[in-house]
Parts: C-alpha cells; structure tokens; sequence
C-alpha cells in the first residue's frame, strides 16, 4: 500500500533540490523514499538540526546526556499525560 504526500516549499528551493536528485539519478518520490527510509532504521533525523538554531553549551550538554540514557535504556515511559506529570512531580 502507498500513500501520497503533499508538500509546500518555496519553488526556488524545490529547483535547487530536484538539481541535486537528478545529479544522482533521482526523482523526488526515489529521493523521499530513501531520506524517510534512512530516518526509520536509524530512528533519527538525518540532518544536523544543531546547525538551524542556536543551542546553548548547557541545553547541548542536558542533550546529550539525555540522548545517553535512552541508548543506555535508563528512561521511563508513561500511559497517559496524567501518568506523565506523576511522574514529572516524583522527580
């Protein structure tokens, strides 16, 4: 099954990037498939968002130490937002 996606980008930014697909030999559904496909099996972005916004050391620091924890599995999950805010409250 397939679905279809609608997207609304400024043209001149949607010439430059079809330049760049079609240097590769792709089309914008191929280009797409493969950038979601590498967000699924690397469950990340693959775009350096640090570069698009200013991050304090500290916020980078809190960051990184909570993307550590999740790698480590030491994070806790909640049910609903009430149980979430429990939780929060605990801490």
């Amino acid at each position: 099954m397939t679905t279809t996606v609608s997207l609304r980008l400024p043209e001149d930014l949607k010439k430059q990037a079809t330049d760049v697909f079609n240097e590769y030999g792709l089309d914008w559904s191929s280009a797409m498939r493969m950038i979601l496909t590498q967000v699924v099996s690397e469950n990340a972005i693959p775009v350096n968002l640090s570069r698009y916004s200013d991050i304090s050391p500290t916020m980078k620091s809190n960051i990184e130490k909570s993307l550590q924890e999740y790698k480590i599995g030491d994070y806790k999950t909640a049910d609903s937002v009430d149980e979430l805010f429990e939780e929060l409250d605990k801490d």
